[in-house]
């Protein structure tokens, strides 16, 4: 029917968690995205504020992998709060792949879980290396090396970085940059055992330090503001028999249940109901 407008087709599924992952695939799938609203989700499924919050967490509580980390970078809020696009993002984890960079911040993080005191496969050598680029040339042919690094420019054991974008002195500035704070506010809340009322406190002060919600992205702002009220109901924890610091005090686990249990109860969609493009309910 030629005549049929997208906003006068709709489609109904059971359970909009099942349908999700295929929704995403058809109506998002470049070069032609078909616009869309969705209602009737949730904010744990569908908010991608919701997911980058929940990505601190993970990180906070995980090894600090590639993985992990780049589960956040690729995070609208995450990128909309460093102002990078998806090209910069993919140029990082182009240089993060090239320079070994696995998991751990550094060598002590690495050595507190059982591996050799070494800085090797971190972030931190593979950052060292990327900034070492822009004050020494790397080597042209390091085949010739010997086997004890000799002939081989270096600083302190450190080979300057060589590979695809490693020219671009603002990318890699704003990658260091990010990557340092990251490593900084998660580092703040990791090992946290606190009450409800200084959890609200740092928890909320690194969201905000990490993430801002894209202005073409309104429902999220309904999303974080309901996530940050959750928080003040948390203070109320404190006033439990026992409750506060130490043993007594809540852990990142805990706060990662909380956290889930709230987005799973706040109402997510996407799109304006009825009038942008095909309904989906």
């Amino acid at each position: 029917d030629p005549g049929l407008q997208l906003m006068e087709v709709a489609i109904f599924v059971p359970d909009i968690s099942v349908y999700k992952p295929a929704i995403d695939s058809v109506f998002n799938r470049r070069p032609r995205r078909l616009p869309y609203n969705l209602v009737d989700s949730r904010a744990d499924i569908e908010s991608v504020y919701g997911q980058a919050v929940l990505a601190i967490l993970n990180l906070a509580g995980g090894r600090f992998s590639r993985k992990e980390v780049f589960d956040l970078i690729l995070n609208p809020c995450f990128m909309d709060r460093w102002q990078i696009r998806f090209e910069d993002a993919a140029a990082w984890a182009e240089w993060a792949e090239a320079l070994n960079i696995f998991h751990s911040f550094d060598a002590s993080e690495r050595a507190k879980r059982g591996y050799p005191l070494s800085d090797a496969y971190t972030w931190k050598q593979g950052l060292q290396r990327l900034r070492l680029s822009r004050v020494l040339s790397a080597p042209d042919e390091l085949h010739k090396d010997d086997g004890r690094g000799q002939g081989v420019v270096s600083f302190e054991e450190r080979i300057p970085f060589e590979g695809v974008h490693a020219g671009d002195t603002e990318r890699m500035e704003t990658f260091s940059m990010a990557m340092e704070c990251l490593h900084r506010a998660v580092t703040t809340i990791a090992d946290l055992r606190a009450s409800g009322s200084e959890w609200a406190e740092r928890f909320l002060r690194v969201c905000d330090e990490l993430l801002s919600v894209p202005s073409r992205l309104k429902g999220e702002s309904a999303v974080k503001a309901s996530l940050f009220a959750a928080f003040e109901d948390l203070k109320m924890s404190d006033r439990l028999p026992g409750a506060g610091s130490g043993e007594a005090g809540l852990d990142i686990g805990l706060i990662r249940e909380f956290v889930t249990s709230n987005l799973a109860s706040i109402s997510g969609g996407y799109g304006d109901y009825l009038t942008e493009g095909i309904t989906i309910s």
